[in-house]
């Protein structure tokens, strides 16, 4: 798949060819009638108002749009929170990975610090001697995500950041994963000061959300 097909807008209510994934051609929704979805890519919840569908009553089949377009490459893929790493999508089926995850059932994001137990964007260093010990592993819609981008919550606008280590104002703790301890993950951040709010503009803490908590606020938001 070209750089121009994977940038080209999706019409609504379109069929696609079918994913290596699934035998069936798959249908675009640019609004979700059904937020509760999961998409049988990453395994993730719905995070997005688009997804694509297998159009059959009897095959419950999602998948994010981003899963959809992003298919297995020999070209890497790269994101400026790791300059030293090129990624290399594993969907399980044409590309499988052996899991690196230790003492965890699963192995998990190096953004959001969620559990991966679908597709899977694994890192091969560029440069051994820059690159931090191990493997890293991104879900595709974090890798895939606007790192560049600006959202909003309770009108605060918030960048998306890496190794910033104040603690979440959603859930009140500084890691996403208590068995992570020193994994902070990416976060939303409000640099504005004006806008981190008592007692933060007095502390210098930085009002932020996991990047984790803030998906889950915005499934929330979806339904």
């Amino acid at each position: 798949m070209t750089q121009e097909e994977l940038t080209k807008e999706m019409l609504d209510g379109e069929l696609y060819e079918a994913h290596v994934s699934h035998p069936h051609k798959l249908r675009f929704y640019s609004k979700s009638p059904d937020p509760n979805y999961e998409c049988d890519g990453c395994k993730l919840p719905a995070d997005t108002n688009s997804y694509l569908r297998c159009p059959y009553e009897n095959c419950s089949f999602y998948l994010h749009r981003v899963c959809y377009k992003f298919r297995p490459s020999p070209s890497p893929s790269w994101h400026k929170f790791f300059p030293q790493c090129g990624f290399t999508l594993y969907d399980g089926i044409t590309a499988e990975v052996a899991d690196q995850s230790g003492d965890f059932p699963y192995p998990y994001c190096d953004a959001c610090g969620e559990d991966i137990k679908g597709f899977r964007y694994r890192c091969t260093p560029y440069d051994d001697s820059d690159h931090p010990p191990g493997k890293h592993d991104l879900h595709p819609t974090c890798l895939r995500g606007d790192a560049d981008a600006t959202i909003e919550n309770r009108g605060v606008p918030l960048k998306l950041k890496d190794k910033v280590k104040s603690k979440c104002v959603e859930c009140k703790k500084r890691y996403p994963a208590e068995e992570c301890i020193g994994f902070t993950g990416w976060k939303w951040v409000s640099e504005d000061r004006d806008y981190w709010g008592f007692p933060y503009c007095f502390t210098g803490t930085k009002l932020c959300y996991h990047l984790k908590c803030m998906n889950e606020i915005l499934r929330k938001q979806m339904k």
